[in-house]
């Protein structure tokens, strides 16, 4: 098989997509009414929404909804793209997340004639109200009762399809039902040494971090904030520090982490000055991912070291109550943690983790 080489600058991806016919149109017909472009998986469930509905290849084609996969999000073929949204009353544009492939369709359609100029809508309907989530996830039942709104409002709605929408609201009203009256979060397992060294002394608030200990988060009566992505574990608290009075907070850091991207956010911490203390949660397994080993064969001893060369002022492993100060909790780590939390300077902490 002949090898294909081009060059990936974006007229040249634009041409190569455009020869290639990368740009696929999944639901066609000669009727123009409602044009769909999407993107992704998001166009998997734009199908999966319409057959939910009751909405074929044949259903499709006779209401006049087709439906564009882009190949390439940035930026998105004109000509393709153009050809496809001329002549329909509507296109909407599905993505996840943020708006990002509908102004740039905006773009494109602008000086297109009035005759041929379908109205757009996305994360906007026609009269600025919101539509479609710019946040959380995006799956077919929330893009069918979109897709269900809108041909509503274009006259397209018959029998079939609100007799299949009432079926698929009942479904799920069904099954959001609860079982018992009780919420039941989940917890750390028996056992689990992220239970302990996890804890904070009273007064302290901790920042949680990306991991099987961000459960922390979830129990109330333990004052965790919620995390940032991973690799950004208290660089958050960089930019409020100088906005409050609060002058140390704890930031929990499994050691995956800290090997995968979290020593950044520790040299980040030391840079800014601010008062915060890393607890490095040693238990040697990436546990979200299967357990499997930590790469680069981190161990809390060699921790100390490489915090100490990202400039931390303070660090320490293996904590046990020091006998001059009165343990705050139950967790040796806590009692450690209440010294650290006098300390104004980026400091760390390796708390025994394993079970």
């Amino acid at each position: 098989m002949e090898r294909r080489t081009t060059d990936f600058r974006l007229p040249a991806a634009q041409a190569f997509i455009r020869a290639n016919r990368l740009d696929r149109v999944l639901r066609d017909g000669d009727r123009r009414t409602l044009g769909i472009v999407t993107a992704g998986k998001a166009a998997l469930d734009v199908i999966e929404a319409l057959n939910q509905l009751g909405l074929n290849d044949a259903r499709c084609r006779a209401l006049g909804i087709r439906v564009l996969k882009l190949a390439m999000t940035w930026p998105v073929e004109p000509d393709v793209t153009r050809a496809f949204a001329r002549g329909h009353r509507q296109v909407l544009v599905v993505e996840e997340k943020r708006a990002f492939i509908e102004p740039q369709v905006a773009s494109l359609l602008y000086h297109l004639d009035a005759g041929e100029r379908p109205v757009l809508t996305g994360k906007a309907d026609a009269t600025g109200r919101p539509l479609l989530p710019q946040n959380g996830e995006l799956g077919p039942t929330e893009i069918g009762a979109v897709l269900f709104g809108q041909l509503e409002a274009l006259g397209l709605v018959d029998e079939p399809l609100r007799t299949r929408r009432a079926e698929i609201e009942a479904r799920l009203a069904a099954g959001s039902a609860a079982l018992t009256p009780f919420n039941r979060m989940p917890f750390f397992c028996s056992g689990c040494p992220h239970n302990t060294s996890t804890v904070v002394p009273d007064g302290s608030v901790a920042l949680s971090g990306i991991g099987c200990h961000v459960m922390a988060a979830m129990m109330p009566h333990r004052k965790h904030v919620w995390p940032v992505q991973m690799g950004g574990e208290g660089a958050n608290w960089i930019g409020v520090a100088p906005f409050t009075d609060t002058r140390h907070i704890f930031q929990n850091l499994g050691d995956g982490t800290y090997h995968h991207s979290g020593s950044l956010a520790v040299r980040a911490a030391v840079s800014a000055g601010i008062g915060i203390t890393y607890k490095l949660l040693f238990n040697d397994a990436v546990a979200m991912t299967g357990g499997q080993p930590v790469e680069g064969q981190m161990t809390r001893g060699r921790s100390r070291p490489s915090c100490c060369r990202r400039g931390c002022a303070r660090s320490w492993s293996s904590p046990t109550i020091p006998t001059n100060i009165r343990p705050q909790c139950v967790s040796r780590t806590a009692s450690r943690s209440a010294r650290a939390r006098s300390w104004t300077p980026c400091s760390a902490t390796s708390p025994r983790s394993t079970a």
